[in-house]
């Protein structure tokens, strides 16, 4: 594809002063049809039908049935039909609202809209999960673009996604991956790190490491450090457990590196933590 110079997309061109975001169903079936841009809102597109090419960031990216991409404002693209009509539906909405759902239930997430990674995430939607959003999107095309509608379908959305294993426009994880991400949230596994998951896949580590890298836009340990730090966090609201029995069940050796990752993750000490979230108002 020549080479474009970007424009800009605002927001405010596309939604109405009471509407909280835009929501569309667009054809593609010529390399014209959409200009090479960027903007200034995030959005989320999902391919409903046809296969294409998602030029962006100097990348060429395949697209079909059922591939859902999470777009950051600063991300620039285009898309291409390759044979046929792609048929893609796009939600876009404010930047504030996006900083919001980070707040709310991403807090830390390096995956999503908020990877660091050159390329956006992408996620392989299942044809069940890609007929219920078609549902819902029908519903929401008819009626008021309130906040409470886009919350809502992003809600399901985020929960459609979450359940799966993420891609970064590479390879999808692949099932043997997927499945160890799963079983490893048991206590069991973890609290052997990164060897436990390692024993859980079947494949040596330096191999697990490249394809969870490039699969899921992280490495090894940031994967297993977030999986321990859910279950930590817990522990700390819901039980009176003693923070360095905590640290033990994580698998951590060391008190001050199970603080410094939990500070990391929570921007505060254990012990603030829970005496945060177990204060009664």
């Amino acid at each position: 594809m020549k080479e474009q110079q970007a424009v800009q997309f605002s927001l405010s061109d596309f939604i109405g002063p009471q509407e909280a975001f835009h929501i569309a169903r667009v054809n593609i079936s010529s390399p014209g049809d959409l200009s090479m841009h960027t903007h200034d809102y995030a959005e989320t597109f999902w391919v409903e039908s046809g296969t294409g090419i998602h030029h962006v960031n100097g990348y060429r990216m395949k697209l079909q049935r059922g591939d859902l991409v999470m777009m950051r404002p600063e991300d620039v693209h285009t898309f291409t039909s390759v044979r046929g009509t792609l048929t893609i539906v796009n939600v876009a909405f404010h930047r504030a609202t996006l900083d919001h759902y980070r707040r709310r239930y991403f807090e830390g997430c390096r995956t999503l809209f908020w990877t660091a990674e050159a390329l956006p995430c992408r996620f392989s939607l299942t044809d069940e999960t890609l007929a219920d959003i078609t549902t819902r999107v029908e519903k929401v095309m008819k009626g008021n673009r309130t906040i409470v509608q886009l919350d809502s379908l992003m809600t399901d959305i985020f929960c459609a996604v979450t359940g799966e294993p993420s891609g970064t426009g590479h390879d999808l994880a692949p099932q043997w991956l997927a499945n160890a991400m799963k079983l490893f949230r048991r206590p069991e596994h973890f609290c052997r790190g990164c060897e436990g998951f390692v024993q859980l896949t079947g494949h040596n580590g330096d191999y697990v490491s490249r394809v969870m890298r490039r699969c899921c836009g992280r490495p090894l340990v940031a994967f297993v450090n977030e999986v321990r730090m859910e279950y930590a966090a817990s522990q700390l609201i819901m039980t009176n457990m003693p923070i360095k029995e905590i640290c033990g069940k994580c698998g951590f050796g060391s008190m001050s590196y199970f603080y410094n990752v939990f500070a990391k993750t929570y921007r505060m000490s254990p012990y603030k933590f829970r005496e945060r979230n177990q204060k009664i108002v």
